[in-house]
Order: structure tokens, then C-alpha cells, then sequence
């Protein structure tokens, strides 16, 4: 889910045509700005505070609900994005390096942070802290809820699936070596099977598709001209699946047994999220356009950063906001202050983190590792 912090061009290009590696990354960059964005704001609207009746119920609060499967949107952006960053790495070992230090940082950080907040807090309820501690170093490599371990930062399950797709990407680049397009088949076949459980982890195929360039004339089209209100159709579609199934585990299972209207939604949703990702590559549209907006490119720079420590910025304001009776005080009111007020300094946070850890951090990583590289290749 990470930003890249490479110039990029906002030029757009011709709709449906063919990418340069500089607009792809403004509209992929915009892209990230815009899902982080609504990801935020599904966390104020879902944070429990007093709000009008409007904003808490009926059609405004089922579309503002469904802004939380941005989160799924971001694992067709890596579909789409790490592919190239597989083909231009070169090694396995040397791809998973790279995600490695780029992921990481920023994730030890705010994991250890919400460490001390949950044992501070007693939470989650029922998981003692020892547990917690015990479930710490899984969960500084990005395993639950892949590996079924208490999971310390909520934000950071995403990155689980994260990682699990790098691993595939991973070992079918080193397979490949050996067996030919076979050597992708393996690591596919084995990973299949998570999908019947980890249904959300869907969302890469289409991305993978794009970055394929297996996008026929038709879907190019829709692509071209339909983006925005397939995002739009997408969270309806996506949010009613996760509403019939009534949990955030679906299983394929479930809705392959269905045998009415409801048996068509996983790949009507599917569909959507492919035609919204063929847009978003090619910035055609007014989606396009929003995306390249400087506000949206700044904040894809940022948005890694952004999604992992925006939930502990929010957690500190609506503490406050409850310990020094502004709820009691304002009412229905208490939820847009609480956006007003936890906004400068999940922005500010993400700023910090993106310069020093994403960056500084990331960068020396790299450095060290790339000095002994350089040493085996001259004895060599």
C-alpha cells in the first residue's frame, strides 16, 4: 500500500492508450491519495460518535460504510504495480528485499505503539497482554490474519495479504528460472485455496490483469469512459456481498451456493473492480482527472504512512474529545469536530513518517544491504 516517492508527471494520457511509466505512477500515485482518503473518512463515520440520524442510518450511511473496502481497492493497485516491480527486479530474493525495507519501517513502528496503547486499554477484549507480546514478532512481519495470531494493529491485516501476494509474485520468479511459465503455476495453485477464506484478496486479480495488459477493446472502453461510477458501483456491490455474508471472513463457498441474484455479485464485483482499475491506469475520465489533482498526488506520496498512523491519531482525539466532556457538550455535532480535529495530525504524522521512515529509514536499509552485494560481485 505504500506511495512512491519517484517524480511524476500529471499528464494525462489518451484514454485507453498506451501508459508511459511516468503518467502510470501520477494516476496509480492519485489513485493511493483517493482510497486513503476514503478510508479515513469510513473511520470517522464508523468511530461510534454522535452524528445526525442520516449519517448513522439508511442509503447515506450504507455508501459512507462502504468507503472501507478502499482498503481492498489498494491490493488491485500492488496487482497492478508490483508486477513491474517483479519484472525489473533481479531476483526473488532481491523483490522481497525491496518490499521488505519499503514495508517495514513504517510498520514496526506503529505496530509497537499499538502494542503499548492495547495493553494500556485492554484490548482487543478477551486477548490478555502476554498474548499480545507473545503475537509480537508475527505481527512485525505482516501474519495475522493470514496466520491465525491476535492482530495488534487493526489497520494492518491488509498488509498481511500484502505479503502474502509478494510471496507468490516471489516464488513463481524464482521458479520460472527452473520450470519455464510452469514455475507460476505452482505458487498459484498453493495460494488458491486462501482465497475460499480470504475472499478480499480477489481484488489483485484484476489488478494483475491490467498490469498483463490483458484488457480486450471492450473493457478498454468501459474503462476509458465508465471509472468513476464503476468505484462508485463497486463499494455499493462489494458492501452488499460483505453485509449478506455478515462478516468481514467471506468464503467463495457461500456465495457459489446461493442460487439466486446474490450467486452474481462476487463477480459482478469483480468486473466493476477490473473496469475501474483499466481507468485508473489510463487516467481517462473525470476519475483521471481527480486523480492527478496536486491534493490527490501529495497525498498518495504520503498514504502508507497515512493508513498506519491515522488510527492511532484518531484513537488519542476521540479519547480526548470523551475525557474532556466535548461529546456530552456537542452532540450531534461531536462527529465533525472529531474529523476536524483528527485530520491535522494524522496528516502531519503521515508527513513525518513518509520523509523519515519511508524515506531516510528505507534508503539506509538499502545502502547497507547493497554494500556487501557490491563486495560478493567484485570477489566474484
Amino acid at each position: 500500500m505504500g506511495g512512491n516517492t519517484a517524480q511524476i508527471s500529471s499528464t494525462p494520457e489518451p484514454a485507453g492508450g498506451t501508459l508511459s511509466g511516468h503518467a502510470l505512477n501520477a494516476n496509480i500515485q492519485g489513485a493511493r491519495g483517493l482510497f486513503c482518503a476514503m478510508i479515513f473518512f469510513y473511520h470517522v463515520i464508523n468511530s461510534a460518535l454522535p452524528a445526525p440520524a442520516a449519517v448513522t442510518a439508511g442509503p447515506l450511511h450504507f455508501a459512507l460504510m462502504s468507503l472501507s473496502h478502499s482498503v481492498e481497492l489498494f491490493f488491485g493497485i500492488s496487482g497492478i504495480v508490483i508486477i513491474g516491480s517483479l519484472r525489473r527486479s533481479r531476483s526473488a530474493a532481491a523483490f522481497l528485499w525491496n518490499r521488505s525495507t519499503r514495508i517495514f519501517p513504517v510498520l514496526w513502528v506503529t505496530v509497537v505503539i499499538f502494542l503499548a496503547m492495547n495493553i494500556a486499554g485492554g484490548r482487543p477484549e478477551g486477548v490478555p497482554p502476554m498474548a499480545l507480546i507473545a503475537a509480537l514478532p508475527a505481527n512485525l512481519l505482516a501474519m495475522p490474519p493470514v496466520v491465525p495470531v491476535p492482530l495488534i494493529h487493526p489497520a494492518a491485516w491488509s498488509l498481511s495479504y500484502e505479503f502474502a501476494f509478494y510471496l507468490v509474485c516471489a516464488s513463481g520468479f524464482a521458479l520460472y528460472a527452473l520450470m519455464g511459465r510452469w514455475g507460476y503455476a505452482l505458487p498459484i495453485a498453493a495460494a488458491a485455496p486462501l482465497l475460499w477464506i480470504h475472499t478480499p484478496a480477489l481484488m489483485f486479480i484484476p489488478g494483475v490483469l491490467v498490469a498483463l495488459n490483458a484488457v480486450p477493446p471492450l473493457a478498454r472502453w468501459a474503462g476509458a469512459r465508465f471509472s468513476l461510477l464503476a468505484l462508485v458501483a463497486f463499494l455499493a456491490v462489494w458492501h452488499t456481498v460483505i453485509e449478506i455474508a455478515a462478516t468481514k471472513k467471506l468464503t467463495l463457498l457461500a456465495f457459489l451456493t446461493f442460487a439466486d441474484w446474490r450467486s452474481l455479485l462476487m463477480p459482478l464485483s469483480l468486473l466493476l473492480a477490473y473496469i475501474l482499475f483499466i481507468g485508473m491506469s489510463s487516467g481517462a475520465g473525470v476519475l483521471g482527472r481527480i486523480l492527478r489533482t496536486p491534493a490527490m498526488l501529495w497525498m498518495g506520496t504520503i498514504s502508507y504512512s497515512f493508513y498506519l498512523w491515522h488510527p492511532i491519531a484518531m484513537a488519542f482525539v476521540k479519547l480526548g474529545l470523551y475525557k474532556s466532556g466535548v461529546v456530552a457538550l456537542a452532540g450531534n455535532w461531536s462527529m465533525p469536530i472529531f474529523f476536524a480535529l483528527a485530520l491535522p495530525p494524522s496528516l502531519a504524522l503521515a508527513w513525518a513518517s513518509q520523509r523519515v521512515l519511508e524515506v531516510r529509514v528505507t534508503n539506509w536499509l538499502r545502502r547497507r544491504n547493497a554494500k556487501p552485494a557490491a563486495a560478493a560481485a567484485t570477489e566474484a
